[in-house]
């Protein structure tokens, strides 16, 4: 009876070893998951503080270009400006600078997108700030137009995570922009909204002209017969599918 008691006992206890190992098993790999989670969150983030770094650059020497360039045919200037040599990346790719950061952000997983947006310091988020307002200009505003979700959803959570950061500017250029923008959305909403009441309106009027040529009145003969003593007639509608 010894022996097998403690056969038993030495069962029980291997089958408590058995099940420590998998749950630490299980452990482990709910830490390494979240790991891989979090460093591709960190990768995405770097990604796009890269894309921003080389475009953003991009974006300004053509705005100074053009800024110099009016200057000397205004004869404010005496030796006509270069223009501005085109990173080798965007050359190789033939792709504009405003087009490629789309891109990447296009790349982020939808799961991933807040918090590679939260990783980006703000001066990376000011930078971001000025390519939706280049994406949503009236010039591409309708190039962008199946990304625009993305693009609301991005500006929305940029504002909420540094609304801080965005009250205490006092940067006069930061301010005309942020003001810009918010005139862009408010005039592509208002025009989107007036869009979808003419749509509304116009499918109101085909329901009630598709009623007006496939309904159709049906008199009873017999029951009206039945009712003129009465002095009363009954009709029956049916309504025909074609």
């Amino acid at each position: 009876m010894d022996e097998l008691y403690e056969k038993e006992l030495l069962e029980s206890l291997e089958g408590d070893d058995i099940t420590k190992r998998s749950e630490s098993d299980e452990n482990e790999d709910d830490v390494t998951r979240v790991t891989k989670q979090t460093m591709e969150n960190l990768k995405a983030g770097e990604k796009l503080m890269e894309a921003l770094d080389i475009c953003f650059k991009e974006i300004e020497d053509a705005e100074q270009y053009q800024k110099d360039l009016k200057a000397f045919k205004l004869r404010k200037l005496t030796q006509q400006p270069i223009p501005p040599t085109k990173n080798s990346l965007l050359a190789a790719l033939n792709i504009e600078p405003e087009v490629y950061v789309l891109d990447v952000l296009k790349k982020i997983k939808a799961s991933q997108l807040e918090d590679a947006l939260l990783v980006l310091p703000f001066s990376y988020t000011v930078k971001l700030l000025k390519f939706i307002g280049i994406w949503t200009n009236p010039d591409n505003i309708n190039k962008n137009i199946t990304s625009i979700s993305l693009i609301c959803r991005t500006l929305f959570f940029c504002i909420r995570s540094n609304s801080m950061e965005f009250i205490s500017q006092k940067d006069e250029t930061f301010v005309k922009d942020i003001s810009k923008l918010k005139e862009q959305l408010r005039t592509y909403l208002k025009q989107t909204v007036n869009e979808v009441g003419f749509n509304v309106s116009g499918l109101k009027f085909l329901k009630n002209q598709w009623k007006m040529n496939h309904s159709f009145e049906f008199a009873d003969a017999e029951a009206q017969s039945e009712l003129k003593g009465e002095g009363k007639s009954r009709k029956r509608m049916y309504t025909t599918l074609a």
